[in-house]
């Protein structure tokens, strides 16, 4: 009985409610949050959009808000200013950027990464930033653990 429990248990964890599936947008969209229920935040496909998800007010190694922008078409149509809003200031923030096998070229790569230190220069600078690129799906946890799901390699 306690093994069937073990693996009911493990099949409770990976149900769809506890995930946020992000909902691609443009830059008048706003950012999405975690409910305290939910343990991931999903990209959703992407191709060539970006998806930028924020994690902060670390306690005991779980981070309690977790929020996230899908770009739809590129780091263009994200709203940071939303995305950002209220988020501290700190070594414990983290920035996770994501961008979509279409990203791929040095150029947009370079793009993503200047836009997005842009950005954070005048409002989290001293958030730490991680970059995906080429990822079609991925999710990020509360702990902000980055499983992808699929990608793509040129």
């Amino acid at each position: 009985m306690a093994i069937f429990s073990m693996f009911k248990k493990k099949e409770k964890e990976d149900d769809s409610s506890f995930v946020l599936t992000l909902t691609q947008q443009s830059i008048s969209g706003q950012a999405e949050d975690l409910s305290s229920s939910q343990k991931w935040m999903c990209t959703g496909s992407m191709g060539c959009c970006v998806c930028v998800i924020v994690l902060f007010n670390k306690v005991n190694e779980i981070y309690q808000d977790v929020r996230g922008f899908h770009g739809g078409g590129g780091i263009a149509a994200v709203n940071f200013a939303s995305l950002f809003q209220g988020v501290p200031n700190n070594n414990t923030t983290q920035v996770y950027v994501i961008s979509g096998p279409e990203n791929m070229s040095e150029y947009n790569k370079k793009w993503v990464r200047n836009t997005v230190a842009d950005e954070m220069a005048t409002t989290i600078p001293q958030a730490f930033v991680r970059f995906h690129h080429g990822i079609a799906n991925a999710k990020v946890d509360r702990h902000g653990e980055v499983k992808i799901l699929s990608f793509e390699r040129y």
